[in-house]
């Protein structure tokens, strides 16, 4: 197996100390550039960072990855671009985030996914020798960075244009970007955080610091008091689910979900398990009925890693992921309600 070794590290992409990314080059250097896939890590939304998709000890979903860009039998050949943008606690140690609420949090890692796209387009490196093609990105997530990029793709889109930043289109702007790509895979993303008869969909434990509420990693956990006080509907703005089923759809991207099968958790509200596999289900229906385009799967434990990530689940797995960016990076849809320059 080819290990994926960054071929740029801790580029900026924005002001503060965190807004980062790492950046691979596929070796096959596509004309027009590269398609390529955004990654924003996992870690609980309190630990982890850019430099984790490079290490197959940080998840299976290393293998996946590796296997997208190192794979010259494919057609398509992905770039691949881990970006840092802020979460709900800052831990010990380096800078790595800024503590924000959730719907910051989405809304920085729109301004870094439309700010990378405008920079992969002039060229990332030294000599903007590596480019890759804004109109064929897709945004992906682990755990956290799952439920980032989903919401990312629900949002009414942000708007990036260099060191200028605005929520509204300048038809006079060059190189403007939005934050809108071609479809997200969540893998094993948190998608509820409503009550819903008097149930938190995902316990208090799993959701802690989201809206600035006590429980998170050094501070004071009241037991979910202060969570449970705020209104539905605020939770609803974080909740994936919500969106999908009151219709508020108007800038969905495609979803690919990708949940382990190891993660169940019981299998009922609420989810003591952030990763419970139930939520497939759940939100394989809700695209279902309201009639979205989507792709699923559910792996076993072990399954990506299988061989090295060599084995057959394994390339199923990942088949299955790549069948479906592929088709949307090729197809003749809109890729923006925005123009892409």
């Amino acid at each position: 197996m080819v290990v994926t070794t960054p071929t740029l590290t801790s580029q900026r992409w924005g002001r503060d100390p965190h807004h980062v990314y790492d950046y691979y080059a596929n070796p096959i250097r596509m004309v027009g550039g590269n398609p390529c896939i955004i990654h924003r890590h996992g870690g609980g939304a309190n630990t982890g960072n850019v430099s984790g998709i490079w290490d197959s000890a940080n998840g299976e979903v290393y293998y996946l990855w590796n296997y997208l860009s190192n794979n010259a039998s494919l057609a398509q050949h992905f770039d691949l671009l881990s970006i840092g943008s802020g979460q709900r606690v800052i831990l010990p140690g380096p800078i790595r985030s800024s503590k924000v609420f959730i719907l910051d949090a989405i809304r920085e890692f729109q301004a870094g996914t439309a700010e990378v796209r405008r920079i992969g387009k002039i060229g990332f490196g030294a000599s903007n020798q590596y480019k890759i093609d804004p109109n064929k990105c897709v945004v992906a997530g682990d755990s956290f960075g799952g439920t980032v990029a989903m919401l990312s793709q629900l949002f009414p889109p942000y708007i990036g244009s260099g060191g200028q930043i605005t929520h509204m289109y300048r038809p006079y702007a060059s190189m403007q970007f939005s934050s809108q790509v071609r479809a997200v895979v969540n893998h094993i993303g948190q998608i509820d955080a409503r009550t819903i008869a008097g149930i938190d969909q995902q316990a208090f434990t799993n959701l802690n610091g989201w809206f600035g509420t006590s429980g998170w990693s050094g501070g004071t956990n009241d037991g979910g008091t202060e969570f449970t006080a705020f209104p539905n509907d605020i939770k609803a703005a974080a909740s994936v689910r919500a969106y999908i089923q009151n219709g508020n759809t108007e800038y969905y991207r495609p979803f690919f979900n990708l949940y382990n099968s190891g993660f169940s958790g019981g299998h009922t509200h609420p989810y003591t398990e952030p990763h419970d596999w139930a939520q497939l289900t759940e939100i394989y229906s809700d695209l279902n009925n309201a009639g979205l385009l989507h792709g699923k799967y559910l792996y076993n434990p072990g399954d990506l890693s299988q061989a090295g990530g060599t084995g057959p689940r394994a390339i199923a797995a990942f088949m299955a992921v790549y069948n479906f960016i592929a088709a949307r990076i090729t197809e003749n849809a809109i890729n923006s309600s925005l123009p892409v320059p």
